[in-house]
């Protein structure tokens, strides 16, 4: 799952939260001092709690609507997901006492608004709307088939959570093309090279690397 290929600005707001949650962290050090330091902390870790909620009810709708490719960057940012969630969570009672509620209380909160995010972003995102507001990739008559632009080439065809996956043909800006098997962005299976010059070569891929 890649948000710059969503949308450019998606990453600047990720970021933008997880520099807030840094400066939180960077205040409970013991050496710096000032009044109402421990609201300002949980105010950071707070916004950076809004923001977990925000993406990890994005990633539910994201996954739903493009498809899942089971690769190590998924796993590496379902368990980065999990952990950070699992970290955030020892800051609910730190929340309850700022905002003097109680713990269940404050849990009621956090999922409201999950599952009010989460409803926004089906609603938003439902099946290609998706597509529509992405930057990079857009939807075609045919609900299989997206067409993509890249710095070096124009991708025409299947794709599995923005990635290349599936039956596509990839006109690069050489002139050269390629149609035929895709798997996590790399030619996968029987395909076909067109180079600039006209030269045709069927083969069979592996990974992205030829395997005869």
């Amino acid at each position: 799952m890649s948000i710059s290929l969503l949308h450019p600005i998606a990453q600047y707001i990720f970021w933008t939260f997880l520099l807030i949650g840094s400066f939180g962290w960077l205040l409970e050090l013991k050496f710096i001092k000032f009044r109402n330091k421990q609201i300002l902390v949980g105010l950071c870790y707070f916004i950076l709690f809004i923001g977990y909620l925000i993406f990890t009810s994005f990633a539910f709708v994201f996954f739903a609507f493009t498809g899942v490719v089971a690769n190590f960057l998924f796993y590496w940012c379902l368990g980065l997901l999990a952990i950070f969630g699992w970290w955030l969570f020892g800051y609910v009672d730190t929340f309850s006492e700022i905002y003097n509620t109680s713990f269940k209380k404050m849990m009621i909160i956090f999922l409201g608004i999950f599952v009010l995010l989460f409803l926004f972003f089906y609603i938003f995102f439902y099946e290609d709307r998706i597509y529509k507001v992405s930057k990079h990739c857009k939807p075609t008559e045919n609900p299989k088939i997206k067409i993509c632009k890249f710095s070096n080439g124009v991708y025409t065809g299947e794709l599995k959570a923005f990635l290349r996956h599936g039956e596509g043909v990839y006109n690069f800006n050489s002139g050269a093309s390629y149609s035929g098997g895709w798997k996590n962005s790399l030619r996968h299976g029987v395909g076909t090279m067109i180079t600039a010059e006209g030269v045709t070569t069927t083969d069979t891929w592996n990974k992205g690397k030829k395997s005869n």
